[in-house]
Order: C-alpha cells, then structure tokens, then sequence
C-alpha cells in the first residue's frame, strides 16, 4: 500500500505554469513519478490542441518519435535515466512564440494502465524590442527633446509600415533585393518573386525561364542553400529604370499556404552624362545580358525636348539609319555585336546644344514587347555657360500650402523666337508649364498640374522665368528643370529645382510630447499600446460553453451608406456578408450560429456575435468593410480563443455529462454525431448517433450500455452526452463531431474528464489489496 500511495501523492500534483521570452535556449518542464517501481513504464508529454499531439515520448528502450509533431523536431529531449531515476522533466529549446500551451505529462506501464501525472502552462512571451529599450533611456533624459522624438517616429513608421527600400545608380553591374528570415522554414518550401503588376521573376527550387518575363531571363540569381541560411534574397543584374518596382518575395508550404511575404521598392536612378559643346563625342551607356536572340531590335529615342525623334535603330543585328531623324544621320554609332555582347550603348558625335535632352533605350523581343529599357539624361554646357546655374536649388515647405515659386533667371530678351519649359522627367508626360512668346502652350501639360501653374505676363521679356505652382500635394514632390529654346534650335538647361514637400507634423503626435514629460511609466505604456494597436490582431478569449461570443470589429471615423463587409477566417471560409448575408455562401458549420447588430454604418459597429463557440472555432477571424467600388475602407484582424471545456467527477458517481449545445433545428443533411476518445491513445469511439437513432453497434465495447444521449438531439441541438458509472480509466479526452451527407465536419468539441480516485490514502495497506489497486489505478 506504500507504493500506491506514493503514486497517488504524484498522481494529485496541481498544474504548474512556467514563463520565458521569445529566444531563450531551453526550458524544462517539471514532471516527477515513481516510474522505478513500475513493470515496462514510458512517458509521453502532449499538447492536446495539436494533431498529433505527442510532443516528446521516450520508453524503456529510448526514445520514441515517431508519432512526434514536427514543430518539436529536434527540440526535446530528456534525462537518460530519467524511468530508472522519476525524474521525467522534458528539455524544451529554441524557444517560439508558438510554443505556449499546456503540456501534459502522462506515465503508463506495459498491462496498460495510466497515470496523467502533470500539467505544465507554458507561456512564451515577446521580447520587449531592444532598441525601445534603449529608446525609453533617450526618452527619460531627452524628455523635452522635440526634434529627438520626431526623429524616432519617422524612423519608426518606415521601419513598420512601408516595404524595405533599396536604391541604385544606373550602371551598377547588380543590385540584391533582400529577402530573410529567422524563423525555421519546412525543407519543403516553395518561393517565388514577382512585380508589382504579378510578372514572375525567379522560382525556388525550379527557376522556370519558359515562366519568366523575357526581361528578366538571365538577369536573376538566388544564394545557393537559402532553406540553411533563410537568405532568399535575388541578386538582379544591369539594373536600369525599367526595374522600377514593388516587388514580393513570397515564401510558400507544400500546401500552398503562405509562411512569409516580403516587399521591397526598388528605386533605380537615372544615369546622368554631360559634355561640353566642342568634344569629339559622348557615351550615352547601356549594359544588359549578353547572347539575345537574333530577332531583337533597339531603338533609341530622344523624348524630351519634344516632339520624339527616332536617335538610332539596329534591328536583327545591323543598324537602320533611314530610320533615324535626319538631325542625327551620320552622328551616331552602336558597338559591333551587341546582341552577342550586350553592350548598346550609343557614341553621339559632335554633341550640341540641341542635343540636351532625356534619351531612352529600349530594347523590343521578336513579338514587338518591350522587354527592358534604359533613359539617360544629356546635358549639353554651351555659350551660355556662366549665365546657366551649375547647381540644382532645393525648396522645402509643408503640404497645404497656398503656393511655392521655383526661381529661374535666363536673358531670353536676347534671344530670336525664345520659349521655356518647366518639365519632372519622371513623369509622363514630363511638362509642368511651358511658355512661348504668344502666350502659354499647355497642350502637353501633365494632368497632375493643370489650373495649378503660371508665370509672369513678361517672363520672357524680364528673363524671370520663375513657376509659380499652387495648391501643394505630397506627391509634387521632384525635381523640377526649367529649359530655355530659342527658334533656330539653341537649347539650355538653366537650372534643376528639387521641391520636397512635406506631410504636417500630426496634432496627436504633439500631444504625445506633451504627455512625455511625465516619465518612463507613461511612455512605456504608449508604446506598449502602440504595439498592441498597429501590430497584433485583437484578442478574443472566451470559455468553451459560453452561449456567445462577440468579435468586435468598430470604427469611429464616418463610413458611406453603400459600403459591404464580410468576416472569414484565416482560410477564408465566409462567416458573414453585409448587407445580403447569403446561407448558401456560408460555411454549414457557420449557419443560424452569427449575428450582426442593426444599422452598422450608421454605429460604426460590425462586431460578429458567434453563437455557441467551441475550440472547433478557434482562428483568426479578418472583418474587411468595402466601399461600392471595392475598396477596402477598413480592416480588423481578431483572434479568437476558446478553452477546452474541463468536467471532473468523482469514482463511484452514478453519471457524468460532457456538455455539448449547439444550435437547435439543425439541418437535414446532418447524417452523424459521433462522440470519441482521442486521448489516451488508441482512439475509440464511445457513441454514435446516425440516421435518427443511436449505433450501439459502432461503439467501443469499454462504453456499452453506459452512455445515452438525450432525444431530438438535432432539434434541439443539445449534443450533451451522458457517462454513467466513470471510472478512473475513463479519464481522457474526448471530442464530438457532427458531419454531413458528404462526411465534412461541420462542427465539433473537445472535452477534458478527469475522474479522480476514490482511495487518496494516508495509512499502509499491504497483501492482495495493494497488488488489485496497482492493478486498477489510472487517473
């Protein structure tokens, strides 16, 4: 009777809860049990809410992991005596966020009783970012520093909302889009990279060229090994403006869910070439891949000052100079073989004046596409050298603003026939203003500018060609050239403007200073809230049980009365559509269980009641709201969490009820209830409701004649299943689950008995009496 006691002092151990961070090396969760005077025992350690749940189980043979959840491959581990010492604590590494949840240490032996020793609630918790930390410091010192915070929150907005930017001169050889990861990724993984319009540039493992864009055919390269190094990143070759891009980098399972997604905006500069008026020649110059095929033609165009004029065409591998414009007949010139070589760049001889000007090369496959391209800016220094400004000018103000004037000084007095142009050559088309001696000429003026520009009446009489450019937008931001022509075909490029226009310091971000002064306590608060608001979904957390859940999903800004929402969950399976919710576009295990309130666009309240939710609905639940036209408005992101429900009775009780209420009047194509112990293993079925009747036939043998189910459970929707006589071998997990025609689950839910032994016993028992306990045992 010593022994059993011994066993039963174990057995009654209370859940135990361990805390650590995101990183730490290892964890150990406690587990002790007499295994020593046990015949053939093992312990297995579970986390029931995974499939399979067997996170560690080690026999007497050593360890057996076979059935063990890959999450924890290569993670666990246990003392090597730990069955001859009861020392069955389990070795936890490299800890993950995903790690938190019960754990549950079960000890059994050969004649096949079971002990479910310990539970351990294991919470893995986020680092608190280091550099706030050291942010926090700052704030404490600096708390009156304005230009110090404000430093902090533009950093902090690019680092969190925008996508990673990389910049590049035109001519660099590569550029590396970086794509990495520090989270463990299946060996099995897919990735890709695309475009911001979906063009395809490079495939892990199989890089398909047949499935590229033609314009980035031997231009990609990926690191070799990236599952070892979680460097996905592409290295891209001969950058040019062409590569001008959003590009994602998307990292996909077996299944085809996606495990991570990078952007990364990629700003390629335009290549800048001057030469004095008198030189002997200019490069204007483009380097690609080398061997395209034979059928390619390059063009090259000069584009700005208008109108467009053909500069030079090779076409199959020969130049076609009665195509070019007449102005450029004999003055140009393309090295040899430059589909073999990739070199097309182009000498212009006898450079002039009139050849300032935005140039582009572009490069056209068999079937006429473009598939790269490359611009180039001339700039041509003449006579007018000391009257052309060298410098660009800059100007900054804030957006909102009722003017700005970008300043321009040139003699067009002394000029025949004079005209200027304010042009932005990133845009097409580039002309901001432009000013002839009759008046404006805006018939090429960017849409972006119309009613927005002027000048002075004299411009061209005074030589004061300065812009003045109302109504300023974030977006006028750029840099503006003002170029001088005169009639007989002189050009000068006066002078380049860069406006920055800036967003206004927001007015909640000013009273957040304010509310700074007070100390460390209330900033790290804001900043713990700022985290909880911009980058984690809202927490639901409710116990399984409960009539109804509510999902909220407000808003406090003014939203039209035309818009639509609809909640999914992470799969996206619809839950709900407003305003015409459609029972044939829900999931079956969603219908007559949600509910919305009256009149959301005029609340501003889209919350979802749930009713009835079980761990079957455990998930992160999305609440878009779309304008008529599809945009989305609005976007709330909730994550719903529901207990296992728990019952424990004592031995020796006449029943047990394992609660299960749904909604009644469920539909007519619902065939099956089955009720199931999952745990401990193997499964077997414990009773089963079928064709309106109950299959005693189906049930496990253990189960016969001791489980009843109530009548017109479908019409109720009382799914509640009666145990008479439990026992302690009754203890386990089980789980109900309704099905259709089809044999889908549209619902179910999992229920945690424990029976507790009637003989907690304090004094010494020996002979046959202790031999039957040890034999009866199991908790």
């Amino acid at each position: 009777m010593f022994v059993v006691f011994v066993i039963l002092v174990h057995v009654s151990q209370h859940a135990s809860a361990v805390e650590v961070y995101e990183g730490e090396k290892f964890v150990l969760l406690p587990c002790e049990f007499p295994t020593f005077d046990l015949d053939g025992p093992s312990v297995v350690w579970s986390r029931f809410d995974l499939n399979p749940s067997t996170v560690h189980k080690r026999q007497q043979e050593g360890d057996e992991l076979g059935d063990q959840n890959q999450l924890y491959s290569g993670r666990t581990s246990m003392m090597a005596d730990a069955l001859e010492s009861g020392d069955l604590s389990l070795h936890l590494s490299k800890l993950h966020l995903s790690d938190s949840g019960t754990y549950t240490c079960t000890v059994r032996r050969a004649l096949g009783d079971e002990w479910r020793v310990t539970d351990v609630q294991l919470q893995v918790n986020e680092r608190f970012p280091s550099w706030a930390t050291a942010l926090l410091v700052v704030l404490v010192l600096f708390a009156v520093g304005f230009i110090i915070f404000c430093g902090f929150l533009l950093h902090f907005l690019h680092r969190f909302m925008s996508a990673y930017q990389v910049e590049v001169d035109s001519g660099a050889e590569s550029v590396q889009l970086p794509c990495k990861t520090t989270f463990p990724l299946p060996d099995d993984v897919t990735a890709e990279w695309t475009t911001g319009n979906n063009v395809k540039l490079h495939m892990y493992p199989n890089d398909q060229p047949e499935e590229q864009h033609q314009g980035y055919r031997g231009r990609t390269e990926m690191k070799r090994n990236p599952l070892k190094t979680k460097d996905f990143s592409l290295t891209l070759k001969y950058p040019s403006d062409w590569d001008r891009d959003f590009y994602t980098c998307t990292i996909y399972s077996r299944e085809g869910n996606i495990l991570m997604k990078k952007h990364v905006l990629l700003k390629v500069e335009d290549c800048q070439v001057e030469v004095e008026e008198g030189e002997e020649s200019v490069l204007l110059p483009f380097k690609t891949t080398p061997d395209l095929p034979d059928d390619t033609k390059v063009k090259w165009k000069r584009y700005d000052p208008s109108p467009t004029k053909t500069v030079h065409v090779n076409q199959n591998g020969s130049d076609r100079p009665e195509k070019q414009n007449q102005v450029y007949r004999d003055r140009t010139e393309m090295k040899k073989d430059p589909l073999k070589t990739g070199d097309f760049s182009l000498t212009l001889k006898n450079p002039k004046h009139t050849d300032t000007g935005t140039y582009r090369c572009k490069v056209f496959n068999s079937r006429g596409k473009i598939v790269r391209w490359k611009t180039v800016q001339l700039e041509v220094k003449g006579q007018y050298e000391d009257t052309v400004s060298q410098h660009a000018s800059a100007v900054e103000l804030y957006e909102g603003e009722e003017f700005v004037l970008l300043p321009c000084e040139f003699p067009t007095f002394d000029l025949d026939g004079p005209s200027v142009v304010w042009s932005r050559f990133d845009l097409n088309p580039s002309t901001v203003h432009k000013r002839q001696q009759e008046g404006d000429e805006l018939g090429d003026q960017n849409k972006f500018y119309r009613g927005r520009t002027s000048m002075m009446a004299d411009a061209l009489e005074s030589g004061d060609l300065s812009l003045n450019l109302t109504k300023l937008h974030l977006s006028d931001s750029g840099t503006y050239t003002c170029t001088v022509r005169q009639a007989l075909g002189g050009e000068w490029r006066v002078t380049d403007v860069q406006l920055q226009v800036k967003g206004r310091f927001p007015s909640w971000a000013t009273a957040l200073l304010v509310l700074l002064a007070v100390g460390l306590i209330v900033c790290r608060g804001l900043l713990v809230h700022f985290f909880h608001r911009f980058l984690s979904a809202y927490q639901v957390e409710v116990d399984s049980g409960e009539e109804s859940v509510q999902l909220p999903c407000k808003t406090t800004f003014p939203l039209p009365d035309d818009v639509t929402a609809e909640w999914t969950t992470s799969n996206n399976v619809k839950l709900h559509v407003y305003p015409n919710d459609q029972p044939d576009e829900q999931h079956q295990g969603y219908r007559g269980r949600k509910e919305m309130k009256r009149n959301p666009p005029e609340t501003g309240d889209f919350s979802l009641i749930l009713k009835y939710p079980t761990d079957w609905d455990r998930d992160i639940y999305t609440c878009p709201v779309y304008s008529r036209k599809k945009k989305v408005l609005m976007k709330k992101h909730v994550l719903l969490k529901v207990k296992v429900c728990q019952v424990k009775v004592e031995e020796g009780e006449e029943s047990v009820q394992l609660p299960f209420r749904t909604t009644p009047d469920l539909p007519y194509d619902v065939t099956k209830v089955k009720w199931k112990r999952f745990v401990p293993s193997p499964a077997i079925t414990v009773h089963m409701y079928q064709h309106v009747s109950d299959q005693p036939e189906e049930q496990n043998q253990v189960y016969r004649d001791r489980t009843e189910m109530k009548k017109d459970l479908l019409k109720t929707g009382d799914l509640s299943l009666t145990l008479k006589n439990p026992k302690h071998t009754d203890t386990g997990t089980y789980r109900c689950e309704v099905y259709n025609r089809s044999e889908e689950i549209l619902r179910y839910k999992t229920v945690q008995l424990k029976v507790k032994g009637r003989s907690k016993m304090k004094q010494s028992t020996s002979g046959p009496e202790a031999a039957q306990l040890m034999g009866d045992q199991s908790v």
